[in-house]
Formats: C-alpha cells, sequence, structure tokens
C-alpha cells in the first residue's frame, strides 16, 4: 500500500521556489523518500511542455523499470490501482498539479491544503517494463 508524501517545496515562483508536487506524488506512487526523486519542475520550470515534462518522468521510472503513458480523462471508468493526475491548480489557476488517484478516484493531494485539482486534464498510468 502507497504511503502518502507531502510536498516540501510549495509553489511560489515569485520568490524563487518551485513546487515538488510532481516529486512527491513519484514517491508516494513508488514507495521512495522524497529526497531519493528529483525535483524535475525546479529544472524544468516555467515550461509549460507536456511531452517535455512527460519525457523528463520518463527517463527517471526507466530508472525503476517502469514506464509510463498518458491516458485521456475519458477513460477513467477503467482505472485500476494507482495513476498519477495532471491537471489545472486550484490556488495557481494559469499553473498545472499533480496529484494521485486510486482505482479512477481522488486519493492524495501532496499540497498542504488536500483540494486536489481544479480540472484533470490526463492521467499518467505506469507499467513495468517488458524486458
Amino acid at each position: 500500500m502507497a504511503i502518502k508524501v507531502m510536498q516540501q517545496e510549495l509553489h511560489d515562483p515569485e520568490n524563487g521556489q518551485i513546487g515538488d508536487c510532481l516529486r512527491a506524488c513519484l514517491a508516494t506512487l513508488l514507495e521512495l523518500s522524497i529526497e531519493e526523486v528529483p525535483h524535475i519542475g525546479r529544472k524544468l520550470w516555467p515550461s509549460h511542455d507536456a511531452a517535455e515534462w512527460d519525457a523528463a518522468v520518463e527517463k527517471f521510472l526507466v530508472g525503476h523499470g517502469l514506464y509510463s503513458f498518458p491516458l485521456g480523462t475519458g477513460y477513467k471508468h477503467l482505472l485500476r490501482g494507482y495513476c498519477l493526475a495532471s491537471g489545472q491548480s486550484p490556488r495557481h489557476l494559469d499553473e498545472n498539479h499533480v496529484v494521485v488517484y486510486k482505482d479512477g478516484e481522488f486519493w492524495h493531494d501532496p499540497h498542504p491544503d488536500g483540494s486536489g485539482l481544479a480540472r484533470v486534464d490526463y492521467f499518467s498510468v505506469m507499467a513495468a517494463l517488458c524486458t
């Protein structure tokens, strides 16, 4: 069972701080400490290019024998187990946020207020690499 990991850095770009929600969600799903997961946001922000972010996540996941693929929100009813959900932050409407879903339902927001997403844009489903 996954242990919910909270983000260590809240998103406050005006003061030079980039949130680590993605990092906390990956740590949750992989049952790692947050320190074992790279702060991808610090490297990529302010890019909003989903392909660039997905490639950075993919590079990290391959090292753990996993890959991820996007799944549109129309397939939410098919989700089983844990996955990432990406979409509009309820706190910064022009920024994205990442949370964890379990069996197609919201399960964990690493932000202290726990409010989830204002809108889900897509899910990232993880699977083991075939060797």
